[in-house]
């Protein structure tokens, strides 16, 4: 892998965590506090509300893919990826041209930014950057297979297990009051994310066609 490939592979693959980590965020806040308000790429909703399922489809999804490229790489996926991509790309700009107010918010950790048309411009860019990954990567395709030792297990049960904590921190409100709780197991959030995605791309093996 070349320098220009390997910067448009680190590109989509961080590109593709960060869609699995908002609504990771969002789902463990929505399960366990009725009075959350959530928003998802012009999709709103409070707690387990009707519109909960979008909620659980965005996070199946992107951390399906993201763990299929370090599992079980197989040429349809790029058909997924791509299709993640692309319905991430498709869904802001439907939210933005109708003027349905996009911003990037942490109730948790009180911060707000108004990102409307930046969002949709660097959806569209990364959309791009993903195809042209796929074009190249694809000319010299290599599957891959799950390949950990029992230390990498016990790491991977360890980062799961993070969720118990998680969920206890978030159910100590309601949602409705941000409180010092919520930005602690937001953090967490994160670091599991990021521990648990350390560990899938280490036990990533690839395997001769």
């Amino acid at each position: 892998m070349n320098l220009m490939e390997n910067i448009l592979y680190k590109i989509v693959r961080t590109y593709n965590l960060l869609l699995a980590i908002i609504p990771s965020i969002a789902f463990y806040r929505a399960t366990v506090q009725p009075d959350y308000k959530w928003g998802l790429l012009a999709i709103h909703g409070k707690g387990m509300s009707t519109d909960y399922w979008y909620l659980l489809i965005l996070l199946l999804f992107s951390w399906t893919t993201f763990i299929l490229e370090s599992w079980h790489k197989r040429k349809w996926y790029y058909f997924m990826q791509t299709l993640l991509f692309a319905l991430v790309s498709v869904v802001l700009s439907y939210g933005y041209l109708t003027h349905t107010e996009m911003v990037f918010q942490g109730d948790a950790w009180e911060f707000k930014f108004d990102i409307g048309l930046i969002l949709v411009l660097i959806s569209l860019l990364l959309l791009v950057a993903s195809i042209v990954w796929t074009v190249t990567d694809l000319k010299k395709f290599e599957p891959t297979n799950y390949s950990a030792s029992k230390r990498d297990r016990i790491k991977l049960i360890i980062g799961l297990s993070m969720s118990i904590l998680i969920f206890t921190l978030f159910a100590q409100g309601r949602g409705g009051v941000h409180t010092i709780f919520d930005r602690i197991a937001v953090g967490l959030t994160v670091v599991q994310a990021l521990f648990i995605s350390a560990i899938i791309d280490k036990t990533r093996k690839s395997v001769q066609q």
